[in-house]
């Protein structure tokens, strides 16, 4: 019997024994963990990209306000992506972009020289596709919503320009005051015309293609008649006035029905004509007044 007791308490004392290693061992463990100096992760390479901060349509002149740069982690996908916003700022967006994209070379192009895009990104050249041109205008600001039209935009285009007219002798009709009186002088026309100013809606919703604010210059998409014409009204010395249109407004117009002179425009708005009034040919000097 007192075997088996001094085994048993061996027993016990053994485990009492290797509990308390085992404590131990844990709170060394513990210590341990909790004082090591930290291990530093591992840095991963970075660069700076370009990317969208707003919306941008195709065909619409990149801006500064439109690109922001964004830090992201190195990785060869990225090898396109620009790093410089100044490398997109005054290029063409060739389709259109969302916020937040990253901005490649092939999203824009130049609006320079050769570069200047004229087909959509849909379009293509093909035996029967209209025959497009790109023309350039000058049109001063207080013609062309005091400046505010820029590329991508849609106008309508105004000509204003003053026909020659003559009669069957070859007499230039003019109203000129001091001419009145001259014995050469030609009047009116028999028809009843004479040369004075005239006004019409001559081509609608045009393209702006790029726009060149220093010299008041528009760059419009047309197809090669109306590229003829507008050259035709350059030659003559006329000028244009260019109207915008609202961005879902595509509708066509009749422009045969619209156009205006100045009879027109007094018939219709009643604009008071001035009468002649007769001056002596000698005007009579007032006389002094006698002194008190």
């Amino acid at each position: 019997m007192e075997a088996e007791y001094l085994a048993d308490r061996r027993r016990r004392r053994l485990v009492v024994i290797v509990g308390a290693i085992l404590a131990v061992a844990a709170a060394a463990a513990t210590y341990y963990l909790v004082t090591r100096p930290a291990v530093a992760p591992v840095e991963q390479p970075t660069r700076p990209i370009v990317v969208a901060a707003t919306n941008i349509s195709a065909r619409t002149v990149i801006t500064a306000g439109m690109l922001r740069t964004a830090t992201v982690v190195d990785d060869p996908a990225l090898v396109s992506v620009l790093s410089d916003p100044a490398e997109a700022i005054g290029s063409l967006a060739a389709i259109d972009i969302s916020a937040g994209d990253p901005i490649t070379s092939g999203m824009y192009s130049t609006v320079s020289g050769a570069g200047l895009p004229i087909l959509g990104p849909l379009e293509t050249v093909a035996p029967d596709s209209p025959v497009w041109r790109a023309v350039s205008v000058l049109v001063p600001d207080d013609r062309a919503v005091a400046g505010m039209i820029g590329a991508s935009d849609h106008v309508d285009l105004f000509v204003s320009l003053a026909p020659q007219l003559f009669d069957r002798t070859g007499g230039l009709p003019s109203l000129a005051p001091d001419t009145l009186t001259d014995p050469g002088h030609v009047g009116p026309l028999s028809l009843g015309y004479y040369s004075d100013m005239t006004t019409k809606l001559t081509w609608t919703n045009l393209e702006v293609l790029a726009v060149d604010k220093g010299s008041s210059m528009y760059v419009l998409k047309v197809d090669e008649r109306q590229a003829e014409q507008i050259a035709h009204v350059q030659a003559t010395g006329s000028s244009f006035t260019m109207a915008l249109r609202p961005a879902a407004d595509a509708r066509d117009v009749d422009q045969f029905s619209y156009g205006q002179t100045t009879n027109l425009m007094i018939e219709e708005y009643g604009f008071k004509i001035p009468d002649m009034i007769e001056i002596p040919a000698e005007v009579p000097s007032p006389s002094a007044s006698p002194a008190p």
